[in-house]
């Protein structure tokens, strides 16, 4: 999917083992200093629209078809309204 939508940030990972691989990996001298944040829960807090809104600025910026955004834009959509989460015995 990078040929469609081509992200700048350099520091994304695909799971906890990569970052694992990746911090074994790194030197750290006196001025070093390591920080965690734990973003599990950010998707749920995501907007539909604002993510619609990010999907289709970045497709336009890299020059897709009309078609294509139009097509993968549908996709985003359904999966993302056809998600659900259950917190103890709530859905």
């Amino acid at each position: 999917m990078h040929h469609l939508l081509s992200l700048p940030n350099n520091y994304n990972t695909k799971n906890s083992y990569e970052i694992a691989e990746k911090l074994n990996k790194i030197k750290i001298n006196e001025n070093s200093r390591i920080i965690t944040l734990d973003i599990k829960d950010l998707y749920v807090n995501l907007s539909l629209n604002g993510i619609m809104h990010a999907t289709k600025y970045w497709l336009h910026k890299n020059n897709n078809s009309d078609d294509v955004i139009k097509q993968l834009l549908n996709i985003i959509k359904t999966v993302i309204q056809q998600n659900y989460f259950q917190h103890k015995d709530i859905f």
